[in-house]
């Protein structure tokens, strides 16, 4: 290191702790830090400032740890290129009065470095052809410092980009050739202490070469259903496109690696590639990539493997085995088809879902050979899988017959009313060896079923609700026979109720107006009654019935003669309800008589009368009677057989009369007819009219 503001002192040493104490130690910094970081210690410029300095002072330093010092000129000390690690560098002052203080030291490593050297710059690959270089537009840096930054500029220095690794590529052109200039491709580069180092520049002008055409790859064979499902049994890829001395390379993982490839076909290991995970892409002379070509999704599948065989229901009698014919495949592959053959492999049906059922005779069993049934798959690529062949002879069994339903009765009010008081349905169609069951919720419950009828509760049934289905020996059900409409089962009805309408009890006698009342009719049931004992029966109507007597005659009914009873939809006939007791049917009474007992007006039938009497008439033994005088709103009991209006004016129709025989059974009301006029107890002085009793006059005496 050579130090042009220092001078030797090799006598000077440190001061005593003592006078160290005393005296502060000198203060110190770097004049400058360029380094990438302020506080780093790299910088270019070697300069330290030495401070905490008073007039008088002298002070010295040392660059080995102490070992020996040199006496420092002004206030500043220039360092020497090269690493300076911590403490190695050390400061003291001394006083004009002789004292020496601590010893301080830079206590961080400092590196000067006053100089970066040039990178140097060199093509990837290139060619000369007729005085031209072509290259693929990457270039590689050499020379670059540790922990130094790097710059490409490709215009010449005018703008500059941060370089990463140790190489940079041109832009691609995307059809034609870009040209560069000499001189127009620089780097440089910028070391930790700052400095930037000289440019460095492509001596000749060049060429970027562009990119190879996109490579195309196509199937050789795609053996699938469909030419572009992409499915095939031929794993060989056909490259299409490659330029003259150009390589190219492929990936079946998306591009994550790749593989050189060879001659113009790609031969693919047998399994399923997602769309995009088999790419191509080729490369010419000067390594310039193509675009990446990739391919749809693949299914490269070389065999297909041979089904299972196995029967639905069997059963071994003897020497024999019986089958329902149906059969079951499995290792069916995704989307293959599949076919079977009944005939040992002579002609073939494409099967469906995963089992079919064996064509047989509907009145005798159909015998098959051992080996002629058989399947086989296709899967998607293609590939026929081995055949499967069923290796023992069998029967199919009669299939199960469809069954009939029939009511055994309708006894409804029509025949085909389905309602009925006989719940029994017969079956038809049953054959030997077969079982029956039936459902009566429409088919989600099932209970076996015995002989050759079926007995329904008694209940409604919708249409549909009621169900049959044989069953063979296999125990494979037959079709389901339905009852196609809605029937009603009813075998019971109650008897009805009956009931006097009006009676009375006299002398010990039950005495009635013959009218009876039923109730416990059933909706839609139709009802008779009798009045002598049951011998002839009469319709009813309505809810009741009356027995009919001659005028003013009583009529004698013993007990139980009057009966009843009623007849369901179904046909159901109730029991029969008797009257219990005998009893007499007294005739409805007439109509009394009403006359007003004396007109004392001056005409005998003008209505005007000082006697409000009125006669009442016609009344039968043992009856009772009533009167009305406002038009029949209210009603009074009559007494004897008359009653007297009060005084004044009684309208046409506002008398009225009736009488009520010993059941309450009331006559019709008879009216009096006109108008009546009351004046009771009044004396005219004279009486001036036409008679003398008219009570007519001029005089107000």
């Amino acid at each position: 290191m050579t130090d042009t503001h220092l001078s030797l002192n090799p006598l000077a040493t440190p001061a005593s702790s003592l006078s160290a104490r005393e005296l502060a130690a000198p203060a110190w910094s770097l004049q400058k830090d360029t380094g990438a970081d302020p506080r780093d210690g790299i910088t270019s410029d070697g300069k330290v400032l030495i401070g905490n300095l008073e007039a008088g002072d002298t002070w010295s330093y040392s660059i080995d740890s102490g070992r020996t010092w040199l006496l420092g000129i002004g206030n500043s000390l220039l360092l020497g290129l090269g690493s300076h690690p911590a403490g190695t560098v050390q400061f003291q002052r001394t006083s004009a009065s002789g004292l020496r203080s601590a010893i301080s030291s830079i206590d961080m490593p400092v590196v000067v470095d006053t100089l970066a050297t040039s990178l140097k710059l060199s093509m990837d690959k290139s060619k000369s052809m007729g005085g031209i270089t072509r290259t693929n537009g990457l270039f590689h840096i050499s020379g670059l410092e540790s922990g130094a930054q790097w710059e490409y500029s490709i215009d010449s220095g005018k703008t500059w980009n941060t370089g990463q690794g140790t190489s940079f590529k041109l832009p691609t052109p995307e059809r034609r050739e870009t040209v560069y200039l000499a001189e127009s491709i620089q780097v440089r580069q910028t070391d930790l202490a700052g400095n930037a180092s000289p440019i460095t520049k492509n001596p000749m002008t060049f060429r970027v070469a562009a990119p190879p055409a996109e490579l195309s790859l196509s199937l050789l064979q795609d053996t699938g259903s469909s030419a572009k499902d992409g499915v095939t049994s031929n794993g060989r890829m056909k490259v299409s496109g490659l330029e003259t001395g150009a390589r190219w390379k492929y990936s079946v993982d998306g591009g994550k690696s790749w593989e050189d490839g060879n001659g113009y076909l790609l031969v693919l290991s047998p399994r399923a590639y997602e769309a995009g995970q088999l790419q191509v892409k080729q490369v010419s002379t000067l390594g310039v990539e193509s675009r990446v070509t990739r391919h749809g999704a693949l299914h490269i599948d070389t065999g297909a493997e041979a089904l299972s065989l196995q029967m639905d229901k069997a059963a071994t009698q003897g020497d024999i085995v019986r089958s329902n014919g149906v059969f079951h495949i499995t290792g069916l592959e995704t989307g293959a088809r599949w076919e079977y053959s009944v005939n040992g492999g002579k002609t073939w049906t494409v099967g469906s879902a995963t089992s079919f059922k064996v064509p047989s005779d509907e009145r005798v069993e159909t015998y098959y050979l051992r080996d002629a049934i058989q399947v086989r798959q296709t899967d998607l690529a293609g590939n026929a899988g081995a055949v499967t062949r069923h290796g023992k002879a069998f029967q199919v069994v009669l299939p199960s017959p469809a069954l009939t339903l029939t009511l055994q009765q309708d006894t409804g009010a029509g025949d085909h009313d389905g309602i009925t008081a006989n719940g029994t349905l017969q079956l038809g169609g049953l054959t030997a060896g077969t079982r029956w069951q039936f459902s009566t919720d429409g088919g989600k419950t099932w209970q076996t079923g015995t002989g050759t009828s079926l007995l329904l509760p008694d209940g409604s049934f919708g249409t549909g609700t009621v169900q049959v289905r044989a069953i063979n020996a296999m125990d494979e059900a037959g079709p389901v026979s339905t009852w196609g409409s809605d029937l009603v089962i009813d075998s019971r009805i109650a008897a009805l109720t009956l009931s006097m309408v009006r009676s009375q009890r006299v002398d010990g006698g039950l005495l009635g107006d013959g009218a009876f009342q039923i109730d416990g009719l059933e909706p839609g049931a139709r009802w008779e009654y009798s009045i002598d004992g049951g011998l002839t029966w009469q319709a009813g109507s309505a809810t009741g019935f009356s027995l009919g007597t001659a005028e003013g005659v009583t009529t004698a009914h013993a007990a139980e003669a009057i009966q009843v009873r009623q007849v369901d939809l179904a046909g159901n006939t109730s029991a029969v309800t008797a009257y219990p007791e005998g009893f007499s049917v007294i005739p409805a009474p007439r109509a009394p008589s009403l006359t007003l007992r004396q007109d004392t007006g001056s005409d005998a039938h003008d209505g005007r009368t000082r006697d409000g009497t009125l006669d009442v008439g016609a009344l039968e033994p043992g009856t009772s009677w009533s009167y009305s005088t406002d038009g029949g709103k209210t009603w009074q009991i009559g007494t004897g057989q008359s009653f007297v209006l009060s005084k004044g004016q009684h309208p046409a129709g506002s008398v009225l009369v009736q009488q009520v025989n010993a059941v309450g059974e009331a006559s019709p009301v008879t009216t009096y007819g006109s108008a009546l006029q009351i004046d009771l107890g009044v004396n005219l002085a004279v009486d001036t009219g036409d008679s003398a009793s008219d009570g007519i006059t001029t005089s107000p005496t």
